[in-house]
């Protein structure tokens, strides 16, 4: 729970308050209303008490006026953490946008026209598959240089020429199992793991686990959006043969 005040929690503001050799701010009020209840007590003991009495409310409320600073500057202190730490999550979630953002999920197998780039990104996998087994299936094309980030479910595959990654393309376009040349090209690596596949030249993959981990949810979001794509072609394909199936049937009907 939390003081409605100063917008901190009960367990902290009790133990700054015992702390500082001060009883809590409502024990306080409650002892002043006492205090004032029986300040009002009978007349002969009203004289005898006043003075005492006095002394006694000043100071409860020295003591009052004292927990209140204490407890603003504890909220002050609190508010300013919390500030801090909601700005680092600001910063870190625009860092983590421009990332993925540089990533290429909608890339494609079509060769960019930079010939320079001879790298592709690889995503989707499990994090479980072991690197051998993407290094085994693009090192039949040639030398590679890997770079796996398993908790992205990313990875970065570099040729060591521009022929040999074109037709490392060429067998994913062909013989995988891409059914939507406008997606990124999708093969099952190992009989096991399937992954997308398109060109783009390296780019980071987040420095921390966490950056990982955000990664990887964008990935599974991605893979499901792109199975999704590839299956419309397929539904399009059924409507427009079927229009064109009933027209044909209808069409000796008249000529022009």
């Amino acid at each position: 729970m939390v003081d409605v005040t100063y917008g901190i929690p009960l367990d902290i503001r009790d133990a700054a308050l015992k702390m500082a050799g001060i009883p809590n701010e409502y024990a306080i009020e409650s002892q002043t209303r006492n205090r004032e209840v029986k300040a009002i007590m009978g007349d002969k003991q009203e004289a005898k008490h006043k003075e005492n009495e006095s002394e006694e409310v000043e100071e409860i409320e020295q003591k009052r006026l004292k927990a209140h600073a204490i407890l603003e500057t504890l909220a002050a202190k609190l508010s300013s953490k919390r500030n801090v730490k909601e700005r680092a999550i600001e910063v870190a979630n625009k860092d983590m946008t421009k990332i993925v953002a540089k990533l290429p999920f909608g890339g494609t197998l079509t060769p960019p026209v930079d010939s320079s780039i001879k790298s592709f990104f690889v995503f989707g996998f499990s994090p479980e598959m072991p690197q051998y087994a993407l290094s085994s299936y693009c090192e039949k094309f040639g030398p590679t240089i890997i770079k796996v980030v398993h908790r992205s479910r990313c990875a970065y595959v570099t040729f060591s020429a521009r022929k040999v990654a074109e037709e490392f393309a060429n067998e994913i376009a062909t013989k995988g199992m891409s059914k939507n040349p406008r997606t990124p090209g999708l093969v099952v690596i190992d009989g096991k793991y399937p992954v997308r596949v398109a060109w783009g030249a390296p780019k980071p993959l987040g420095t921390s686990n966490d950056d990982h981990n955000k990664i990887g949810l964008v990935v599974v979001k991605v893979m499901k959006q792109l199975a999704e794509k590839d299956a419309s072609p397929q539904k399009n394909k059924r409507k427009v043969e079927k229009v064109k199936k009933s027209y044909k049937a209808a069409s000796g009907d008249m000529e022009i």
